[in-house]
């Protein structure tokens, strides 16, 4: 037999539900803000003069970054020598 509940008790329960989600849920979405916020009208960063890379330097390095056999980590790793 199923219980019988009234039009309160059902809108108490509504109430309780949704705050209940509330509580619960505010904090994951609040989370999805970000503190870092890009102006696309901020002056370009010129590198001091004498701490660049050599042209052929930095190709390849943007090379291996961007090969598709590359393997990255996402935490620290001590590779042996050899």
């Amino acid at each position: 037999m199923r219980p019988q509940y009234t039009n309160s008790t059902v809108a108490i329960l509504r109430v309780a539900l949704a705050l209940i989600l509330a509580v619960t849920v505010a904090p994951a979405i609040l989370a999805q803000d970000s503190v870092i916020v890009i102006n696309p009208d901020a002056p370009t960063v010129t590198p001091s003069v004498g701490r660049t890379l050599p042209a052929e330097v930095l190709d390849e390095a943007v090379q291996r970054f961007n090969d598709t056999t590359t393997i990255r980590f996402v935490n620290d790793i001590d590779i042996p020598a050899g």
